[in-house]
């Protein structure tokens, strides 16, 4: 899989950055394809989006968010609403390095529609691995529909970016601390409309970063799980009745 930082790096600079002290929830509904979204490269799959359409008797505004493998390899399961699972591991795919390491798996984003340019998007990321992390934690990229060319911006993005660490005053606001592509973790994600001062509209998902499984290690099928905690349960039992 190829991808391009172009869009969003090319917009304008804008206004502070509005967050809350809460975790951001992954949404709820089941994920779609985006028919025509690219996500600013080449061979990256539009067909487990997150998508939320506003309100069409007000405006025509799409958003899509959602995570991929890194360049190769079979994309990253999902439970069928907003949870992806992904590997914890260093891409060996350039530009990354030991001193600028990217996850095996991408966060990637699209806005489109005719009246985007009415809209400020905020798109929120994790760094860290903790569960619930406040949404005023996270880092956030602030642009304009206005500054946005030919109605549609998205890009795919890795957490190993040097730039996704970088406070860029009125465009990028940093989170705490760094990110680390080999510790396991749950990173939370969100793309947001704001409408005069007031969001209108979100999409949000979550990467479940887990170190891969030993091949030769086999995973209990659930009867199997059920039949073990039985039988602990009942020596638990006898070891009372005869203690």
């Amino acid at each position: 899989m190829k991808y391009a930082l172009n869009s969003v790096a090319a917009l304008v600079a804008l206004t502070s950055t509005a967050a809350f002290a809460a975790p951001i929830t992954p949404s709820s509904t089941a994920l779609q394809t985006l028919s025509g979204a690219t996500f600013g490269g080449s061979g990256i799959p539009n067909t487990a989006v997150q998508v939320l359409t506003l309100d069409p008797t007000v405006s025509d505004v799409t958003l899509g968010l959602t995570a991929h493998q890194r360049f190769t390899g079979p994309n990253l399961a999902n439970n069928g609403t907003s949870t992806f699972d992904a590997a914890t591991g260093v891409s060996a795919n350039p530009p990354s390095s030991p001193a600028d390491p990217y996850a095996l798996w991408n966060f990637a984003f699209y806005v489109g529609g005719a009246d985007i340019g009415n809209y400020l998007f905020r798109l929120y990321y994790d760094f860290d691995p903790a569960s619930g992390t406040d949404e005023a934690n996270h880092g956030v990229i602030e642009f304009l529909g206005s500054a946005v060319q030919g109605g549609v911006a998205q890009d795919s993005f890795n957490l190993g970016m040097n730039f996704l660490a970088t406070s860029i005053p009125g465009f990028i606001t940093a989170p705490l601390g760094s990110f680390s592509p080999t510790v396991e973790g749950e990173y939370t994600f969100a793309l947001t409309a704001t409408l005069e001062r007031v969001e209108v509209g979100r999409v949000a998902i979550l990467v479940d970063v887990n170190a891969p499984r030993d091949p030769g290690t086999p995973i209990p099928e659930p009867g199997t799980l059920a039949l073990a905690s039985l039988a602990l349960l009942g020596l638990a039992g006898l070891r009372r009745r005869f203690s």
